[in-house]
């Protein structure tokens, strides 16, 4: 049987498309590392720096510093100073705009939590096999603190930069009470008063 052109078409683009993700779930693991082993913070402290530099500063053995640091050179995670020059004395930045993507947790643009999710998952993966095969379920505690963390990241910059500025403003009867002087307490907020309180 011949592929059609627009089966071979289909084909190909999925193709493209479980490379990409191959490639893409590969940068979210070693952006896991990167955030973990605290690597994307030490460039942010201390700027363009060696593997050697980086390795000390994070306590993690200088060879996989350098992996580690060429792996983000390749992907475009990181910039690299003279890709010429011997590796030991090459020296490694995060581009402007990426510290606030990996490093900031503030940030509605911090996007490093991601990582944990991945993690997360392919440490549960063989469980989620047996759970399909009996029909039984994956305990939310088997996830592990990747995925809790991961989630609680999720939420952060969102509760702080959203929370009191856009959320609660479009409920005018609490966002007016919690401004009031002195602030309402939870009971008193109309959206509890039916209940008691003890």
């Amino acid at each position: 049987m011949t592929v059609g052109d627009g089966a071979a078409g289909r084909r190909d683009a999925l193709v493209g498309r479980l490379i990409d993700a191959a490639l893409g779930a590969v940068d979210l693991l070693n952006v896991h590392l990167g955030d973990r082993l605290g690597l994307y913070q030490a460039l942010v402290e201390i700027g363009p720096v060696t593997s050697s530099e980086l390795a000390a500063r994070t306590g993690v053995h200088e060879r996989y510093a350098r992996e580690w640091l060429e792996q983000q050179a390749v992907t475009g995670l990181a910039d690299v100073n003279d890709v010429g020059a011997e590796a030991a004395q090459r020296r490694y930045v995060l581009p402007a705009g990426h510290d606030e993507v990996l490093t900031a947790p503030d940030s509605l643009h911090h996007m490093a939590y991601l990582s944990r999710l991945v993690a997360s998952i392919g440490q549960v993966t063989p469980k989620l096999l047996e759970a399909y095969r009996t029909g039984d379920g994956v305990a939310w505690t088997d996830f592990g603190a990747d995925m809790r963390e991961a989630q609680a990241a999720q939420n952060r910059p969102i509760f702080r930069a959203l929370l009191s500025t856009e959320w609660l403003p479009r409920i005018p009867d609490v966002h007016g009470r919690l401004r009031a002087d002195p602030p309402g307490s939870p009971e008193r907020l109309p959206l509890f008063s039916s209940r008691t309180v003890s």
